[in-house]
């Protein structure tokens, strides 16, 4: 039975591939896969799957990508370009060491495991990643490389399906953050810093501040309030 499939969906799966091109053929080879395996979908896939022309080489030895992830490819080589640019230095085209392991907090990669990832990749020792060497640890991670025992680390990362954290980063380790001024995340979010609801809120303000006049005659309460809560603050 197997045999007779073969034949008869061969050329036709070859079809399929050459009509839709790499990225949308992914999906509709791996449901011909299902049916019957072909030597074209299961001898390419690892160097099909990663971003450029060969496998990274700092790939750790015996890594397979689980072949459901390769329809989210796409998507994520997307969702890596965006999340690069959220911490790369002004003028900048690379991440160092310190950006890359803010970025990859973003997966929920903790530092060690970032550090470990940095230096693996790191294989010519210039101290930063450049935006196609992200891609591909973006696509290790999500494929579920940090969890390989070939790296080093058993640690599953908790990735989430929204990448995007640049407006309220991981409260780790809060020192690393503070630099970050926060004008840093309107251009990342332009819809946010124009969103409608900013201007609605500015009209209550003002009417809020001129009810207050009406209560000034008894402003005897609130002062003792105050003076209690002081001596807390400068413990």
């Amino acid at each position: 039975m197997v045999r007779r499939h073969h034949h008869h969906h061969h050329h036709h799966a070859g079809l399929v591939g050459l009509g839709l091109g790499l990225l949308g053929g992914v999906a509709i080879a791996s449901a011909v896969a299902s049916s019957e395996p072909t030597t074209t979908i299961t001898t390419r896939p690892s160097s099909v799957f990663w971003h450029g022309t060969t496998c990274p080489r700092w790939l750790p030895v015996g890594f397979v990508v689980p072949q459901h992830f390769y329809t989210h490819r796409s998507t994520w080589i997307t969702q890596a370009q965006s999340l690069f640019y959220q911490h790369v230095m002004f003028g900048a085209n690379y991440l160092n060491k310190r950006g890359f392991k803010r970025a990859m907090a973003c997966l929920g990669l903790h530092k060690h495991q970032a550090k470990h990832l940095f230096f693996m990749m790191d294989t010519d020792r210039n101290g930063v990643i450049t935006l196609d060497e992200f891609i591909n640890a973006y696509l290790f991670v999500m494929s579920g490389g940090m969890a390989y025992k070939g790296t080093g680390f058993t640690v599953q990362p908790v990735v989430t399906s929204t990448v995007y954290c640049s407006p309220q980063p991981p409260p780790q380790q809060p020192g690393y953050y503070q630099p970050q001024p926060p004008s840093y995340q309107p251009p990342f979010n332009p819809q946010s810093a124009y969103l409608p609801q900013s201007q609605p809120q500015y009209v209550p303000s003002t009417q809020v501040y001129q009810q207050p006049q009406h209560y000034m005659p008894q402003p005897s309460v609130p002062p003792q309030n105050q003076i209690y809560q002081q001596p807390n603050t400068f413990n």
